[in-house]
């Protein structure tokens, strides 16, 4: 474990705004699940970059019950989590508005701990199902060109832009900061309609 609290107290002095970590799938999945172990893990990762939030990533495709979803989900909160996320992208499946909702509804109890949607997500509609289902943020790797599509026929306004990142306001979506290969939208779920 202190290779973890090094590895995350190292990425915060590299300048680490946010850490992403990803939750013991193997000590989750074993038979009996591990559940402490998965604890101590992720512990000692939020503790270590505290008061940095810390991601944990569940990859919900590969988790193969709903009890082991929301033990996943809880356990992640418990341990400090300040969001549980989907998915890497990496693994098939990626996100799903049943799994977002069933995280959403598992961790609403910390009211501080947040669901960040991210995998496979390529549309508007998409990305709307996702914060309908509890998502606070967004997770995808998308052209300028695909948001253009998407937010034809929102007042679209310029704010500011800087290198690689447009900052957009909207009328009915805010703060969406949309970089060269991630798009991520900020609690505006409730501003979705």
């Amino acid at each position: 474990m202190n290779t973890h609290f090094s590895e995350a107290r190292q990425a915060i002095q590299d300048g680490a705004k946010e850490i992403d970590t990803v939750l013991p799938l193997g000590l989750l999945l074993s038979n009996p699940p591990q559940y402490s172990s998965v604890f101590d893990h992720l512990k000692t990762i939020t503790a270590a970059a505290a008061p940095v939030p810390v991601k944990v990533i569940l990859e919900t495709s590969l988790i193969p019950t709903l009890l082991l979803k929301i033990a996943a989900s809880v356990i992640s909160a418990e341990a400090g989590a300040s969001f549980i996320k989907t998915s890497t992208g990496f693994a098939w499946g990626g996100a799903n508005k049943d799994d977002v909702s069933l995280m959403y509804n598992a961790v609403k109890y910390k009211g501080d701990v947040k669901v960040k949607a991210s995998g496979g997500i390529r549309s508007f509609k998409a990305c709307q199902e996702m914060f309908r289902a509890g998502a606070e943020r967004i997770g995808t790797c998308v052209q300028f060109e695909f948001v253009h599509r998407c937010f034809t026929g929102f007042s679209v306004h310029l704010v500011s832009l800087s290198c690689n990142i447009v900052v957009l306001s909207l009328t009915t979506i805010t703060d969406i900061i949309l970089s060269k290969f991630k798009l991520e939208f900020d609690a505006i779920y409730a501003k979705l309609a």
